[in-house]
Parts: C-alpha cells; structure tokens; sequence
C-alpha cells in the first residue's frame, strides 16, 4: 500500500500496461481502490486492484438496508425489496478492521472503504441468497451506477445477461440476443425466445449473476 494516492494510482496502470492487457481485461476489468486510514497516526493508504465482479450476500446487503431504514424512517426507502444500488451502497460502506499500520508500526484499528475508480465495459454482480424471506430482489434492465465511482464518466450499463438457480441446483441462463434485440432462455439444450423482459422477472425471482454492458 502506498501512502500517496497519486503515486499507488500511477503504479498500477503502469503495471496493467505492461503485458497484462486481453480481451477477457479490456472488456471485464475496471480498476477499484481500498482506501483505509490508521485511527493511531491518521496515515492514509491507497491500495489499487482490478475490478472485476462484485460479490454479495444477500442477506447482509438487506441487513444493512433495514438499519438505514431505522436510522432515517422518513427516508424513501423501499423494504420489500432490494437492487442493485443497495448492494453497490452496501459496499461502500466504511468498515473497521485492525491491523498492523506500516506507518507508525503497532496494530491499530483501520477505517477502510472500497471505492470504484474506473468502471469496466462488462459490469458482473455474483449473488449468495442465504436466507431472505422477508424480501424480493428487484432486476433493472438499465442502471446508473456514477453515483458510485470515483472517476465518473456518465456511463450508463444495459442488462444483457442472466444466470437464475432453479430448485434442485438447476442453472438456466437469460440473454439478451444483439442482432434481434430479443431475449432468449437456455435451459441445457432447450432454447426459448421470450416475449419479453418482463416474463423473465417473473420466473427468475432471485437471480445468481447479473451482467450489464456499457451503453
């Protein structure tokens, strides 16, 4: 970890140009940051990484939706349901953790928070359900995620992609056909064309991966 952000944020291009570059990269990686600050000395770190897919536990993301919902009652806030900004806001979140401070070299107590810094073509949401009765999940074919990243670009992400866990561990995918501009479910070697976005909600209810590109 470097203790100026300028310098840790220069490395890391310089590294990912250096012969790390590929298809797979240019289109799923973008570039996020843990920015953590040691509570003893007030030295800040800039930890820079490939953005590659975020990961959520479901059941956390609607936890910590239902403590801002007590904190503010008044708030526009939707309980019956969660989405993507929820899980993105979740992740924002400043969390503490201790550890040994490579400044003023004790284990003190760290705020850190993961931060967007640049977003990728291919944005991919893993999800882990675990137990969520209370709540559904709500999937938007359009999203707006500038709110959260750091070098903001105005770019706006259109759903493309779909994987849903059916009962008995049964994965069927949705996707977004770019030559029709129609949706399609692949169930092994069964292959539906959809009427529209709207069917599939209705079947999915919880989805497993989300994938979204760049306008």
């Amino acid at each position: 970890s470097k203790t100026d952000k300028n310098t840790a944020d220069n490395e890391y291009f310089q590294y990912f140009s250096n012969g790390h570059r590929s298809i797979m990269s240019d289109n799923f990686f973008g570039t996020y940051y843990i920015h953590s600050c040691c509570l003893t000395c007030q030295t800040n770190f800039y930890d820079f990484q490939p953005y590659i897919y975020g990961v959520y536990s479901l059941d956390q993301v609607y936890n910590f939706k239902t403590m801002l919902f007590q904190n503010a009652p008044n708030a526009m806030i939707s309980m019956n349901e969660i989405n993507i900004y929820d899980c993105l806001n979740y992740d924002q979140q400043i969390k503490n953790d201790e550890k040994l401070c490579k400044k003023c070299g004790v284990m003190t107590n760290f705020s850190i928070k993961n931060i967007i810094f640049v977003t990728p073509h291919i944005l991919t949401f893993i999800f882990n359900k675990n137990n969520l009765p209370n709540a559904k999940f709500a999937i938007h074919e359009k999203i707006d995620i500038n709110q959260f990243v750091e070098n903001k670009a105005n770019i706006n992400y259109d759903l493309f992609g779909i994987i849903a866990i059916f009962p008995q561990d049964h994965y069927i995918t949705f996707c977004k056909n770019p030559l029709d501009n129609q949706w399609y479910s692949y169930d092994d070697t069964n292959v539906q064309k959809k009427n529209n976005f709207q069917e599939i909600i209705c079947s999915v209810g919880f989805p497993y991966m989300l994938f979204y590109k760049t306008s």
